[in-house]
């Protein structure tokens, strides 16, 4: 028998054992650091590697023909300068953005992992007990 499944469990049914809110965070949490070490080098070129090439692009390029135009229109900044801290902050809230919903959508549409959290009775009784604004009584399947 699996350590996930009780004696005598119905398929889908979790372990009584394995329904406390530690265990099963310390389980998601172990689950998000084996998918982030397998996936960490798209997520730093993602981070760092395209605003760089991006800066290089715009800042160093296209910034040669606007500082030798626009001078006064940039307060004395050079086209680097002035595009730096805009692409800073368009990159915190563009990495912010990705880290919060892309585990997300993988875990809805491709792991599958939040369908089987919510396959609980437990959880529609903590459901129905949070609408109905009353204590919510858990029979831990």
């Amino acid at each position: 028998m699996s350590a996930l499944a009780a004696e005598g469990a119905r398929v889908g049914t979790p372990d009584p054992r394995l329904v406390s809110t530690w265990s099963t965070m310390a389980r998601v949490l172990e689950h998000r650091a084996l998918q982030y070490r397998r996936t960490f080098r798209a997520s730093i070129f993602s981070s760092f590697g395209i605003p760089v090439l991006f800066l290089t692009a715009m800042g160093v390029g296209l910034g040669g023909y606007v500082d030798q135009s626009a001078d006064a229109a940039l307060h004395g900044l050079t086209y680097l300068q002035f595009l730096a801290p805009g692409l800073l902050a368009a990159t915190v809230m563009q990495t912010g953005s990705f880290e919060a919903t892309f585990p997300i959508l993988g875990g809805l549409q491709w792991n599958k992992i939040f369908h089987a959290m919510f396959a609980t009775e437990d959880q529609k009784e903590g459901m129905d007990a949070f609408v109905a604004k009353r204590k919510a009584q858990f029979k831990h399947r």
